[in-house]
């Protein structure tokens, strides 16, 4: 429920796989005054499962971040939840519309990409925010807690 002086956040969310709908589910359950108005997945099963599931339209299920940046008016963020190598495009282009971004991570998978993404941000002082969600993830908090507890000794090095 909107307290009086809480605006509305209206998402849009790139990437309708696992991570995307999860974080979108997330986003539906939370406190947070916000809702998901959009949807931009080339899959067409995903996109239109993920459009059911949050009662958009088919004029807010789109086939990719290109149309949705260009044509959604109607905007306030976007979840940016594509492929490693296809970050930047989308974080860019939702920054020139003056959207703040959650992307899942890693930033880009290209330094170059990763600057241009910082400068976008720079430019357009929007909130630019990297998710890191394994972390809590039931099964590494077992292990930081066993790790914590000294159930193996001193922790040394992780490679995983």
């Amino acid at each position: 429920m909107l307290k009086n002086s809480e605006k509305l956040l209206r998402v849009a969310v790139i990437g309708a796989g696992v991570r995307g709908t999860s974080l979108a589910r997330k986003l539906s359950t939370s406190e947070l005054s916000a809702v998901v108005v959009a949807v931009a997945e080339p899959d067409e099963e995903k996109r239109r499962s993920f459009a059911d599931e949050f009662l958009l339209g088919k004029d807010a299920a789109y086939t990719g971040w290109e149309d949705l940046t260009n044509k959604l008016t109607d905007c306030d963020a976007a979840v940016i939840a594509t492929l490693d190598n296809q970050h930047a495009g989308p974080a860019v282009a939702c920054l020139k519309r003056d959207w703040h971004i959650l992307l899942e991570k890693p930033l880009a998978d290209s330094f170059q990409d990763c600057r241009l993404i910082v400068k976008t941000h720079e430019e357009r002082k929007k909130v630019v925010a990297v998710c890191h969600t394994l972390r809590f993830m039931e099964g590494f908090r077992k292990v930081k807690n066993l790790i914590s507890g000294g159930a193996i000794g001193e922790l040394v090095h992780v490679d995983h």
